[in-house]
């Protein structure tokens, strides 16, 4: 599949931005390309091909995309092990996926291996390495198929899926499109590339000549004012995170102040009919100027999708005026639904893309169908309470949802999320969750059907400490939410408040940054006593 030469510009003049270790070096496209060509030619000359399986596996670096870019552009298939697989032995990992190669990234701490069909990234040896063969391969692979990864939902198991090339170059495309990604953009990136948005996001970014900005997820805050990027995809995690900071910041102004502000803003935004959307966005700009340059002063799109997010925190960055975009999509299928710069309706995840047909079955489901999803089968798949699944010729995606008159998508939650009480009753978890975290208190919200069904757990985690009376008036406030939105579970409640963060370290997140519901049920009220 190729991907360098095929950018929109005449002369390609991308650069990438690698900032790691206290240090930042900038790569241009002369340069970058230059080295994926001649990783081409050493793994051409061990005799990997079109077809050639290759294991990768470590954290984010330069020659990673190297790497990635090297075997995409000699239609090798690389199957991508994320971090839950670092303590799996290699040899396993080779005979159980049928892997002809196997490359380590030069960002872990590895030593020089002995093992021919192993090497660190950019270490490749003609003389000591080669292939191994492949008697029988368990997961033999297609014309179409450009990458095999992992992925886990909200119970925590991993699915493996194929990536289909047409797929990603659908995604390419049609994501692009919506946007208006061009040569002017710079694209930040501070996720695990073992996560194929992230990688399809890169592709995009060589094939459309917009800059890259790579930081870790520590420094992201630091890499937005640093390098100004104009387009961010981030999970709402970090735009709530920012959102109380911002709040925050905003109580120690005078109400005099505050007052000015938000009058002028407000008239901003009434005016937004009549006059230019960059005239007024241009406004805002000046008037939320300490806001803007949190996220680096250029800030053009704010993607957001990959969890729920709480209606509050939409409206706040819909009244500053700051472009924050609700998306919808899966591994499964690419996006699928995405709002605009011209057409955001909030609360929603927008429209479908072109070429994706949404339907919603009887039970409420999503179900998605189009001719070139990004997955074109399971290869792997653990025991789950995930039920996506391709049926029918469409994809089944496991989310509830409804349909506007003009085909804008609303999420209602997981179906496999819904809790069923033992009287037969559904509650669905998401909406009282983005009702609770309203509370300026509450940093996460997450319900839990307990006792097959015969009570409820709400795991509360709070910005910072509470007791006393703050503490009692938060727990107050839970318990009549629940009584409001799910009446049959009000005398049978557990609750747990805590400052624990929910982090993918914890397992408490997956590594998607989605809620384990699993593991918070096991961690709060299986492993503890709630309150």
């Amino acid at each position: 599949m190729r991907l360098i030469g095929s950018s929109r510009a005449s002369q390609p003049r991308y650069t990438i931005h690698w900032h790691a270790s206290g240090k930042s070096v900038s790569y241009s496209s002369l340069d970058f390309e230059a080295r994926v060509d001649a990783e081409k030619k050493l793994l051409s000359n061990i005799g990997i091909k079109a077809g050639t399986k290759v294991g990768i596996r470590g954290d984010n670096s330069y020659l990673w995309m190297v790497t990635d870019i090297a075997l995409t552009e000699l239609d090798a298939v690389s199957i991508v092990f994320p971090k839950e697989f670092n303590d799996h032995d290699l040899d396993d990992l080779i005979a159980t996926y049928g892997l002809s190669f196997f490359l380590i990234s030069d960002a872990a701490t590895v030593s020089a291996s002995s093992d021919p069909n192993i090497a660190v990234m950019g270490q490749i040896e003609a003389d000591n390495h080669t292939l191994r063969p492949v008697v029988k391969d368990p997961y033999p692979v297609t014309d179409d198929d450009h990458s095999f990864v992992f992925s886990s939902g909200t119970s925590g198991a991993f699915k493996g899926m194929v990536i289909s090339k047409k797929g990603v170059r659908d995604q390419i495309e049609t994501f692009c499109a919506a946007h208006d990604v061009t040569e002017n953009d710079s694209i930040i990136f501070f996720m695990p590339f073992s996560s194929m948005q992230n990688r399809v996001l890169y592709y995009a970014a060589i094939t459309f000549n917009a800059d890259i900005v790579v930081v870790p997820s520590t420094m992201l805050l630091d890499g937005l004012k640093r390098y100004q990027p104009t387009f961010l995809v981030a999970p709402p995690i970090f735009y709530e995170a920012v959102e109380k900071s911002i709040k925050v910041a905003q109580a120690r102004v005078s109400l005099i102040k505050r007052t000015l502000l938000a009058v002028a803003s407000r008239a901003v935004r009434l005016m937004q009919h009549i006059i230019p959307r960059r005239a007024s966005a241009s406004l805002l700009r000046r008037i939320h100027r300490n806001a803007y340059d949190i996220f680096g002063g250029r800030m053009r799109v704010m993607i957001t999708g990959m969890a729920k997010i709480g209606l509050s925190t939409l409206e706040f960055y819909k009244t500053l005026g700051l472009p924050m975009l609700q998306v919808y999509g899966l591994t499964e299928t690419g996006v699928v639904c995405v709002n605009t710069l011209t057409n955001n309706q909030i609360g929603t995840v927008g429209r479908p893309l072109p070429g994706n047909n949404v339907s919603i079955a009887e039970d409420g489901e999503i179900v998605v169908h189009k001719e070139a999803p990004e997955t074109n089968r399971f290869f792997h798949f653990e025991d789950s309470s995930e039920d996506t699944r391709f049926e029918d010729g469409g994809v089944y995606t496991g989310d509830l949802g409804h349909l506007s008159e003009d085909g804008t998508l609303t999420l209602v939650g997981r179906k496999k999320s819904t809790i069923v009480g033992n009287s037969g009753v559904k509650v669905q978890p998401e909406p009282i969750e983005k009702v609770l975290e309203e509370n300026m208190l509450v940093a996460k919200a997450v319900l839990v059907g307990l006792d097959n069904g015969r009570s409820l757990g709400v795991a509360v985690q709070t910005i910072r400490s509470i007791d006393g009376i703050e503490y009692t008036t938060l727990e107050e406030e839970v318990r009549k939410v629940v009584r409001d939105m799910a009446a049959s579970f009000k005398d049978h409640l557990r609750l747990a408040i805590t400052e624990e963060d929910f982090t993918a370290d914890n397992g408490l997140l997956t590594r998607n940054l989605k809620i384990n519901r699993t593991a918070v049920r096991t961690h709060f009220f299986e492993s503890t006593l709630a309150r």
